[in-house]
């Protein structure tokens, strides 16, 4: 969902320091459909999941300051609930 507003703004997506000040000032929340939101807004799962935003996460999950940020909004998202979380990092980073 980050990657998503990464190409959407603009930014250079190879300067590390502007994809970690764009993504720092993201909120990652879900909807009470259980949909991705950033910054309150839902994101269709079709755009999510394309090839042009896989071929792209990369920019994000491998820049230590997004993942920092992100780690801690999932965490939140996560406490004290029951929850399925999907990822490389889900259980042994995250929960």
């Amino acid at each position: 969902a980050c990657t998503v507003r990464l190409l959407a703004a603009g930014i250079d997506a190879g300067d590390p320091a502007a994809v970690a000040g764009l993504v720092g000032a993201l909120r990652v929340d879900f909807s009470e459909a259980g949909r991705v939101r950033i910054d309150g807004v839902e994101l269709p799962e079709s755009e999510i999941r394309s090839p042009a935003i896989t071929a792209q996460i990369w920019r994000v999950a491998d820049n230590p300051a997004c993942r920092a940020h992100l780690v801690a909004q999932q965490r939140a998202i996560v406490a004290g609930r029951d929850a399925v979380v999907e990822g490389r990092d889900a259980t042994t980073v995250i929960c």
